[in-house]
């Protein structure tokens, strides 16, 4: 399923004795047919080859608007995208160059695999260059973007597009935006940053552009008779079960088994709605946060991130998924790196106008997402905790009183810990000129591609402070940030202490903590000379913007975080977005 780019779905068929099951494998499910035995009725078997056999591509689950170029390719071939415009006359044609990332993704048919591609716009489906640029054609490079969302779901461009009329409308709005209770503790100074992108609407070169869109056609649903088989040896001939398998058009009229009900409501379907396939084509080739040349340009695009996630919460929106791969920067005028925040088809309003769905709260990437998300709940200390003070760090952490089973709200204080724990990772991680930073993250398993149901050892760094032997590993030039960065961990414990779970959809609860974050962030500035030179390792080759499958240990770091011995120069930042409910899938 992932090693074809074109492939939306694929049959199977399995033969034990005499009984033959026909299989169906799709993005988001997979289902199995009655068997039959081929001995009592041939003609069934008959039937479901020659089916299969005078099948056309599309029929047999290829995508017709991917095509392999050339036609004869082998190995690691190369793709052109159609992207129709919702008509074939009337459509741009984009030829794959290279690959952002490992493709193959999840060892699971099912799994969903966002390819991320450098492309170049070509002529025809033949693959032939550009003669022109006009009408907005590009014959320079521009990234192709291949994602599967829930057919019912809005498009990152549609989020996109509702993103920025709600803070036009924020700005815009008869009562002066400076005035919103979020901002209550700014200072006029700290107003700057924000100020300088609401001017002639700046902010809009802060995110990652969708400049064409490409939507597919639902995928096959559930059948509603589907049901949960309780004895994988038993078969069963029903009258059902006469029914030749047929191709997509009538393939649900089966009997199809599925692996698990779902548990709310006994409804198999209910858990595994049709997906579409959607294409995007982006004119900017950035680079990720963890790849600047500098710490400096690192934590310059962290805080135009938090000056843009400031603006968004104001105006009504949480991203719910920040980490390296989705913090992105372009070179600007003076070598300047400007922010090109990404990936925002997770994104939501706030408060969310429906409840969450089952574990469906528990998104973002595992590396870097906020304690109260990965532990579950809701936390508070056992002993109050004061702001720049870190002699609380000694308490320990205890549930809140809230019910458990409640779903943790995603709200803005969760987006700025994952900054914080970017911050954290760039200075262990990703700097040199050695590792032992980076192999104490490891052996403490701060960085992990997983979710655990108790991940204290991560969480006591954020609780306790930094201990002192993870001190003495710090790069020379980062020991000032790294006291502040520690100092702004206390204070993001001391405003979760302050809010009250009943609480956390109040905006003015995140007047204190967005704050402190642009307090730090100017307090940071005086140690500049200090840290901002400090280089970052040069990236490997096999580093990817999006999930990974597991290499081999040997050229690969483990679940961890950092592989011990690894080359610095291949370590990786990124860890599998939790873009639906997953506990155990793993990416470089």
């Amino acid at each position: 399923m992932n090693g074809d780019a074109r492939r939306m779905f694929l049959y199977g068929i399995t033969i034990e004795s005499d009984r033959v099951s026909v299989w169906y494998f799709s993005r988001n499910h997979s289902v199995k047919a009655d068997s039959f035995s081929f001995v009592k009725h041939p003609e069934r078997l008959i039937h479901l080859f020659v089916s299969l056999f005078s099948a056309n591509d599309e029929a047999l689950g290829l995508d017709p608007n991917i095509v392999l170029y050339p036609k004869e390719s082998s190995g690691n071939p190369s793709y052109i995208y159609r992207f129709s415009n919702g008509s074939v006359d009337e459509c741009r044609l984009f030829k794959t160059t290279e690959a952002i990332g490992d493709h193959t993704g999840s060892l699971r048919v099912s799994g969903h695999t966002t390819r991320v591609w450098k492309a170049v716009e070509v002529a025809n489906i033949d693959g032939d260059p550009l003669t022109g640029t006009g009408d907005g054609m590009k014959a320079e490079g521009v990234v192709i973007k291949d994602v599967w969302i829930d057919a019912t779901a809005e498009t990152e461009k549609e989020i996109q597009d509702k993103i920025f009329k709600s803070i036009n409308e924020f700005v815009e709005s008869p009562e002066p935006w400076k005035g919103h209770p979020c901002l209550a503790k700014f200072t006029p100074l700290q107003f700057a940053d924000l100020e300088s992108l609401i001017v002639d609407k700046q902010y809009r070169k802060c995110f990652l552009r969708i400049r064409e869109t490409h939507q597919s056609q639902p995928s096959k649903a559930v059948a509603k008779d589907s049901w949960m088989h309780d004895d994988p040896f038993t078969v069963s001939e029903t009258p059902q079960t006469a029914i030749p398998p047929q191709l997509p058009s009538t393939l649900g009229a089966t009997n199809l088994v599925q692996s698990a009900p779902d548990n709310v409501n006994g409804r198999i379907e209910a858990r595994y709605p049709p997906k579409k396939r959607c294409f995007f084509m982006f004119d900017e080739i950035c680079t990720r946060v963890s790849h600047l040349p500098t710490f400096g340009d690192a934590v310059d695009i962290l805080r135009q991130t938090y000056t843009v996630l400031l603006l968004m919460f104001c105006a009504g929106w949480i991203h719910r998924d920040i980490s390296t791969g989705n913090i992105l920067a372009m070179e600007g005028k003076q070598g300047k790196w400007l922010l090109k925040l990404a990936d925002l088809e997770y994104a939501e309003p706030f408060p969310a106008t429906v409840p969450p769905g089952r574990e469906n709260w528990r998104i973002g990437t595992p590396f870097f997402m906020a304690t109260e998300l990965q532990r579950g709940h809701y936390f508070t200390l056992t002993k109050a905790a004061e702001d720049q003070d870190p002699s609380y760090l000694e308490t320990e952490v205890q549930n809140s009183s809230a019910d458990p089973e409640t779903n943790v709200v995603h709200n803005l204080q969760h987006d700025l810990e994952s900054l914080w724990w970017i911050g954290f990772y760039l200075g262990t991680v990703k700097v040199g000129p050695n590792l032992q930073s980076a192999l104490w993250c490891r052996d403490m398993g701060i960085f992990c591609g997983h979710l655990e149901a108790n991940p204290d050892s991560r969480h006591q760094l954020l609780l306790r402070g930094f201990p002192k032997e993870l001190q003495e590993t710090f790069h020379p030039g980062l020991k000032m940030f790294m006291a502040l960065w520690r100092k702004l961990g206390n204070n993001m414990m001391a405003s979760y202490q302050r809010r009250s779970p009943g609480d956390v959809t109040d905006k003015s609860t995140y007047a204190h903590i967005s704050w402190h974050f642009v307090m730090f962030l100017d307090a940071l500035e005086d140690s500049r000379n200090q840290w901002g030179p400090v280089p970052l390792l040069i990236p490997g080759a096999r580093e990817s913007k999006k999930r990974a499958r597991r290499e081999k240990a040997e050229e690969e770091e483990d679940d961890k975080g950092v592989r011990s011995h690894a080359d610095p120069s291949r370590t990786s930042d990124i860890g599998p977005s939790m873009k639906r409910p997953r506990v155990s899938d793993n990416e470089l």
